[in-house]
């Protein structure tokens, strides 16, 4: 059987994929500016930023894939609102549907409000014509199914990947402890397990993030909103990397995590729906309770004042991504559902 002809908005450049650039069609356009901005982190200014954006926008995106669906067997969004307009789309017109597998899904958590409301009504709606919901955990799949009120099969667990191309050890060691990210974060926890401790706390995250935290004196560095390749310089220059989250139902701090791992830098977070599947505690990481901030602290302790225990940990993460967390890995995966999904179609014709 020849492999199904698939359509994306999936941006990935030769260095991360060439087998995902060899088999896909991606209605985003790649022009050398526009690589350079994705190797680096930084989106380009002015005039062409704002050209990038509109190009970008998830409904130019979603009309440009549903005008050219035609040719294709499966669509694959990589972005989750051009997935949620494609679907709606897709559905609406349904003289050219398409089987469509979505890879990001990121839905709100309940709140009582009409706008969380009427998102979800809209997400219940789009999401149901979905061909197929890719989730990081199977924790997420059982969650997400009873949420909306969908059947468990139409999620399909594909693991998560680390960002990095070619994940290696980094000897760099500046001593200090590192963390990053925006979502679900609880800085206070962190904060407060570090008071006192001698060690450098070094935070990359947004204002809006650390708003209201009172800072303490001496041994905390932020750093607002920096470029990709800034962030990625403080990551390897760690000694331990925490990341603290608060209470959550779906995927949080996988992508600092795996990107900590992929550099060999021994991780601490707080055991959750995804973090429990990708993290041996003990071997890989170390886990911990939410807002356990004696626990947090302890653990920091035991990886400072055990030097060895800490760069065997950093190695075994390091082999973990290698072993299984990989981008090739991921997006090998990710065709081999999208060929199944593809020949599944077929044979019921």
């Amino acid at each position: 059987m020849m492999p199904p002809r698939i359509l994306t908005d999936y941006v990935i450049i030769e260095e991360q994929s060439p087998l995902w650039r060899e088999r896909t069609d991606c209605v985003r356009r790649t022009p050398p500016w526009k690589i350079a901005a994705l190797k680096s982190g930084i989106p380009p200014a002015g005039l062409r930023g704002a050209l990038d954006r509109l190009d970008n926008a998830p409904l130019v995106a979603a009309l440009k894939l549903l005008c050219r669906r035609g040719k294709y067997d499966i669509v694959i969004t990589g972005d989750f609102q051009t997935g949620i307009w494609f679907s709606l789309l897709n559905n609406l017109l349904r003289g050219g549907w398409k089987p469509h597998l979505l890879l990001d899904l990121m839905l709100d958590e309940p709140q009582d409000s009409w706008r969380w409301r009427l998102k979800h009504v809209l997400h219940k709606r789009a999401l149901a014509g979905v061909k197929a919901v890719s989730v990081l955990s199977q924790a997420e799949r059982e969650y997400y199914a009873r949420f909306l009120g969908l059947p468990p099969e139409k999620f399909v667990h594909i693991p998560g990947h680390t960002n990095i191309p070619n994940p290696r050890p980094v000897d760099t060691d500046d001593g200090y402890i590192f963390s990053a990210g925006r979502s679900g974060r609880d800085y206070r926890t962190l904060l407060a397990a570090v008071e006192g401790l001698e060690a450098e706390l070094v935070i990359v995250s947004d204002r809006r993030s650390m708003e209201g935290i009172e800072r303490p004196a001496a041994n905390l560095r932020v750093y607002h909103d920096v470029p990709y390749r800034r962030y990625l310089e403080l990551l390897a220059g760690a000694k331990i990397v925490v990341i603290p989250l608060v209470r959550h139902l779906r995927t949080l701090g996988t992508v600092v995590i795996m990107e900590a791992m992929a550099l060999g830098k021994p991780v601490i977070t707080t055991s959750g729906v995804t973090t429990v599947e990708h993290i041996i505690d003990g071997k890989t990481g170390l886990l911990v309770e939410i807002g356990d901030v004696q626990g947090i602290k302890k653990k920091i302790l035991w990886l400072l004042q055990n030097p060895e225990e800490c760069a065997k940990m950093g190695n075994a993460a390091y082999q973990e991504v290698i072993s299984n967390l990989t981008f090739d890995r991921y997006v090998t995966t990710v065709l081999s559902v999208a060929e199944q999904i593809a020949a599944e179609l077929v044979g019921s014709l």
